[in-house]
């Protein structure tokens, strides 16, 4: 049986995540737990091959349903310290970190959402282990990627017609309120758009390739 003429690209997205010709980057957990570190290393090494071929601007399409934080801090990364800029756009589920990797393209593209991607945003959770010393030691981390949290939120936020006016510290005052009350705060995309954890919404004008061209 021959093979289709653009298998190559087709054997790039199916089993890598990216389609080179297009800059595509396909973000997603490879199972059902989430993010994990072998989701991060795939992803940097997808972005670092289209960086070494121009400074272009990349397309993101993620569902995310979060996991690992060290996984997604590494993505975050990656993409803050990229030379490319970026359409990150999100399908589905936007959920824990999954909602936070979207902010670093802030100031350098345009974070775009479904109308139908849920937005999930809390301050995580996690299960410790071991002596009283090391569950101190996790507990001081987990405080620190914490207020990370809050940070790159109160950033991005500000962009938000519900924040339009106030302040970072009111900003992060009112997060702060809504995530002690609710503990997982479900976004709809509109929503997303609305407090601005997101840009724009994918419909109408905003289509993928016009996106794009605003970049």
């Amino acid at each position: 049986m021959s093979r289709p003429a653009n298998y190559s690209a087709l054997s790039n997205w199916h089993d890598y995540g990216v389609l080179s010709s297009t800059r595509e980057i396909f973000l997603s957990p490879a199972d059902d737990d989430g993010l994990s570190s072998k989701d991060a290393v795939t992803f940097i090494k997808n972005l670092v091959m289209l960086e070494s071929l121009s400074s272009d601007p990349v397309i993101i399409h993620q569902y995310n349903v979060g996991g690992d934080q060290s996984a997604g801090f590494a993505i975050y990364d990656a993409i803050i310290t990229s030379k490319c800029k970026f359409l990150f756009i999100c399908y589905g589920s936007a959920s824990s970190m999954g909602s936070i990797i979207p902010q670093a393209v802030f100031g350098k593209g345009i974070r775009a959402t479904h109308a139908n991607c849920e937005w999930v945003i809390h301050e995580g959770a996690c299960e410790l282990s071991g002596t009283t010393k090391q569950f101190i030691s996790n507990a001081e981390a987990l405080k620190r990627s914490k207020n990370a949290m809050y940070d790159i939120y109160t950033k991005c936020c500000k962009k938000g017609v519900a924040f339009k006016g106030k302040k970072p510290e009111e900003i992060k005052s009112i997060l702060k309120r809504r995530l002690n009350v609710k503990e997982d705060w479900i976004l709809s995309g509109e929503q997303a758009v609305e407090y601005g954890f997101a840009d724009v919404l994918i419909r109408g004008k905003n289509s993928i390739e016009t996106l794009l061209k605003k970049i």
